[in-house]
């Protein structure tokens, strides 16, 4: 068997795995969502970098998780253009609509550790809806 990363804890054992894996990264994308999602309404407010991560977190896990429904390989990355050109490549187009989920890449990286979102230029409410429909069209096209 091939030995590059393909999973981040599931290595060697994607595809034996591939239904249980694509269903604990399909629960944990839901999870990561839904967390975005509480965090938006907080009180007091929680920063743009915490609420980015945790959307992103949820699109590279539901991306993960289709291409592993899917049977596709996919590189050990947070990079959501990586993952979706993936999809695009060997698992049939992604519709144009989530081209924007690249955005989101900078808070698994820069933004995780440092300051570099200025205050008011993510539109959370934007991301969220995006971020539901890929959800949703991840689902529906195992």
């Amino acid at each position: 068997m091939n030995t590059e990363r393909f999973s981040t804890k599931f290595q060697g054992k994607a595809f034996v795995l591939s239904e249980a894996v694509a269903e604990i990264l399909r629960k944990k994308a839901q999870a990561d969502f839904n967390a975005a999602v509480v965090l938006v309404g907080a009180d007091p407010p929680m920063d743009d970098e915490t609420v980015g991560l945790h959307l992103q977190q949820a699109v590279e896990k539901a991306a993960k998780a289709l291409l592993t429904w899917k049977d596709i390989r996919y590189p050990f990355t947070h990079d959501i253009d990586t993952l979706l050109q993936a999809l695009t490549a060997r698992g049939g187009p992604v519709p144009g609509r989530f081209s924007d989920l690249d955005t989101l890449t900078l808070f698994a990286t820069q933004a995780r550790y440092e300051r570099v979102v200025p205050p008011g230029s993510f539109d959370r409410a934007l991301f969220i809806e995006l971020v539901r429909d890929f959800l949703v069209w991840t689902d529906t096209s195992r």
